[in-house]
């Protein structure tokens, strides 16, 4: 097995980080995208346990208990999206591939495209859907967690906007690619309104924290 198609959150941050630059096809940035997300989880969570349990904040603790739990839950869902994106882009590969010579052979190549890159939607849809998730949970807490940890918070909040961001770019590129018209529109208008969700909560968190981004 190539070592690209290795579990990507298994591997080491420098090999993973060396073939995202690297000429080799894969991981790319929609692996990237889960990364950001996962790493946004990670700094968010750092905040909440560091928080649940102190006296001072006793009175959230069965909330930020929930919110460790989902959180986590979340960054494994990352994790996940850095593999399966992998695994429909060889995919896509693989149906630009095909034979093109005769009649028959360029239908079915296209129909075969079509299809890799409906699938090769899938993963940044989910990760735009948990992201907006993520967000929500963490606008919830505003005021509710250690001040102390404040900026491993925001820079949280911050990676998880950015997965969704980069998971809108992904799903924009490659609906545009799709020859089916009702496929590729039905995919535009979906990012669009994820995009659209998450571009709201990420401004409520803007005005909330009263800082510039």
């Amino acid at each position: 097995m190539n070592k690209n198609m290795d579990k990507s959150h298994k591997r080491s941050v420098s090999d993973y980080l060396y073939d995202l630059g690297s000429d080799a096809p894969i991981p790319g940035g929609g692996s990237a995208a889960g990364l950001q997300l996962a790493m946004g989880c990670s700094l968010a969570l750092k905040c909440l346990s560091l928080t649940v349990g102190k006296p001072k904040f006793a009175q959230y603790d069965t909330e930020l208990r929930d919110a460790i739990e989902e959180l986590s839950d979340i960054r494994e869902l990352g994790y996940n999206i850095m593999d399966e994106d992998q695994e429909a882009y060889s995919k896509l590969t693989r149906a630009y591939a095909l034979p093109q010579d005769a009649d028959s052979e360029k239908e079915l190549r296209k129909k075969e495209i079509d299809k890799a890159l409906s699938e090769a939607a899938i993963p940044p849809s989910k990760l735009m859907e948990f992201a907006i998730i993520a967000l929500r949970i963490l606008e919830e807490l505003e005021g509710k967690t250690n001040p102390m940890l404040k900026s491993d918070l925001l820079m949280g909040v911050d990676c998880i906007y950015l997965a969704l961001r980069s998971g809108y770019q992904n799903m924009i590129i490659n609906g545009k690619y799709i020859k089916d018209e009702s496929l590729s529109k039905d995919i535009l208008t979906h990012a669009a309104k994820y995009l659209r969700t998450g571009a709201e909560i990420f401004s409520i968190w803007k005005e909330d924290c009263k800082l510039e981004r």
